[in-house]
């Protein structure tokens, strides 16, 4: 797109440039199966700010607040990089799972324990900008934080035929 970051090629934003998937899923018993899938995928590209600033509100008395970095004078403004030319952390996940598989009479019955991703990393879906204290100084750093949005999700599910 011309109009877009100067004409300049950027990756789409669901581009997973690696997408690997294991799975198995093995008959433990006459009457238990048990399943593991393994998941990695290559980060979301995103388009990171570079630099951080403060700039007056339009409008705003600088004769009252000369430094114009007050919350009431001015706000904080982004500068961004190239479109996409950053990548959130590598997605990395584990989903296990036990089924159970009985007769109560003459219909069948299944009892399953399933956990979507076992191993609970935070893998981030989008990133932020937040204020953290830097250890050595104390004083406060913008950073960029990745969010994941699904921990460990454990489900049990009943089955039965009529």
């Amino acid at each position: 797109f011309d109009a877009v970051d100067g004409g300049a090629r950027y990756p789409y934003r669901y581009d997973r440039t690696h997408d690997l998937g294991l799975g198995l899923h093995h008959r433990l018993s006459r009457r238990l199966d048990g399943s593991a899938a393994f998941v990695y995928q290559t980060g979301l590209p995103f388009t990171a700010p570079t630099v951080t600033y403060f700039a007056p509100f339009p409008g705003a008395d600088l004769t009252s607040d000369p430094d114009a970095t007050g919350t009431a004078s001015a706000g904080q403004v982004y500068v961004y990089g190239s479109r996409n030319g950053a990548r959130l952390p590598a997605t990395v996940r584990l989903d296990l799972g036990l089924d159970l598989y009985f007769r109560r009479g003459p219909r069948p019955h299944a009892l399953s324990v399933h956990v979507y991703n076992a191993t609970n990393r935070a893998n981030p879906l989008y990133a932020e900008v937040q204020n953290r204290p830097d250890p050595a100084t104390g004083e406060s750093r913008r950073v960029l934080v990745g969010k994941g949005l699904l921990p460990v999700i454990p489900s049990v599910s009943y089955q039965f035929s009529f």
